[in-house]
């Protein structure tokens, strides 16, 4: 059987438990954003005290911007969610572009995901222990999901690279097969020391 093709980006999956979530300040000068976009802190903060009506002394929630692909370019975490807007409750799992925001992020550096391979090409099992890097993708606006893929193009022991792949992932009607789904975790974290691949 053919497996589910359907990205949904990074999705936290429990760490003994626990997911370990914080809050982000998203500047108006982002593209949208939706659940499982992964991010990257950018190096400021809110400058601002108010955010849709909710209180958020200036300096209080680091900034994030999206996350870029590729050898080298360090993640923060992924996006499980916002923060209501009052005046428009339609968008609760999706950030429109131009919308400052708070971002609810699943940031800890052993956080295990979920993701989707790109289903370019067929990951063996020996791709077990490499790492590999992401495909960032784009928002749906209607589910809300992110489209971000593991990129199967050339997983390695390259320590820079973005993430490490765990293992398939063990559920039900997913198997090695093109576009199936992995367990990873983020190799170059902003808050961890990278390392390479086994």
């Amino acid at each position: 059987m053919a497996n589910n093709t359907a990205a949904y980006g990074l999705k936290p999956c429990r760490n003994s438990g626990i997911i370990t979530v914080n809050p982000y300040y998203v500047p108006a000068s982002l593209a949208s954003l939706g659940i499982g976009t992964p991010v990257i802190r950018s190096g400021t903060s809110n400058s601002v005290n108010t955010i849709n009506g909710q209180i958020w002394p200036a300096g209080t929630l680091a900034s994030i911007a999206v996350a870029t692909s590729g050898d080298g370019n360090k993640l923060t975490g992924a996006i499980i969610g916002f923060e209501l807007i009052p005046t428009n409750l339609f968008v609760a799992g999706y950030n429109p572009a131009s919308t400052q925001r708070i971002a609810f992020v699943a940031d800890h550096p052993e956080q295990k995901f979920t993701v989707i391979d790109d289903g370019v090409n067929l990951l063996a099992v020996t791709t077990v222990g490499l790492n590999a890097n992401l495909t960032v993708g784009t928002v749906n606006a209607f589910t809300g999901l992110d489209s971000t893929t593991l990129d199967t193009s050339a997983p390695d022991t390259v320590a820079t690279f973005q993430l490490k792949i765990l293992g398939l992932n063990n559920r039900v009607e997913n198997e090695l097969a093109l576009a199936a789904e992995w367990l990873v975790k983020i190799n170059n974290h902003t808050d961890a020391n990278i390392v390479a691949g086994v």
